[in-house]
């Protein structure tokens, strides 16, 4: 029986019907048997979703799919310094969309053509579309063909991931948001807006 999972932002609600969350306990870093191909040097795996899309395995300056990547604010193409409040687009409500932008999307700057941030929509299909399985250390994500990826959890129960979509809103933007199962503990899922200031990792994908 599918599960309405809710993820509550300062602006909004998002409600998500995906498939059900079953905890488990796996090695992230354990080996595959998925085949693996490469846009660019970055590894792929195709999940099988209506939309074709082909997901990464690592985030942008993981070496590997259980480690961490870099943290980004929204818009902004460096890991680190300040953000830029007066060139970066979340003040610019003109600009909805940074996925494929490489001014201001770091997935498409760093990695190069076709790389990008997913949007709202694309991560969105990701829970819909997919089988999410909690682990110790954060989650598989199972598509229809059987293949699968993994969001790792880094920041003590919960993390999220930016989406290339902006609310529209001054200084707000989308992002993937997920708490771990821990077994026992409910664990949340969804899409919320949140200040375009804050640092999240970005899980690049391809067409």
């Amino acid at each position: 029986v599918d599960k309405n999972i809710y993820a509550q932002g300062p602006s909004e609600i998002s409600k998500i019907v995906a498939q059900p969350i079953r905890p488990v306990c796996e090695d992230l870093n354990a080996p595959s048997n998925l085949a693996r191909k490469r846009i660019n040097g970055h590894e792929y795996i195709d999940l099988g979703l209506p939309s074709k899309l082909k997901w990464a395995t690592c985030d942008i300056g993981a070496p590997t799919p259980g480690e961490s990547g870099n943290y980004y604010m929204w818009g902004d193409l460096s890991a680190k310094g300040e953000y830029d409040y007066e060139h970066n687009p979340p003040y610019d409500k003109s600009i909805r969309n940074i996925s494929g932008n490489p001014d201001f999307d770091p997935a498409t700057n760093e990695w190069g053509a076709t790389w990008r941030t997913p949007t709202k929509e694309e991560f969105e299909e990701l829970i819909r579309c997919c089988v999410w399985e909690s682990k110790m250390y954060g989650y598989k994500i199972t598509g229809p063909n059987g293949n699968y990826i993994q969001l790792g959890l880094y920041d003590s129960l919960h993390d999220r991931y930016w989406t290339a979509t902006h609310r529209g809103q001054y200084g707000e933007a989308y992002c993937l948001y997920y708490e771990s199962g821990w077994h026992t503990i409910p664990a949340e899922l969804g899409i919320k807006s949140v200040r375009s200031d804050n640092k999240y990792r970005i899980r690049p994908v391809s067409d």
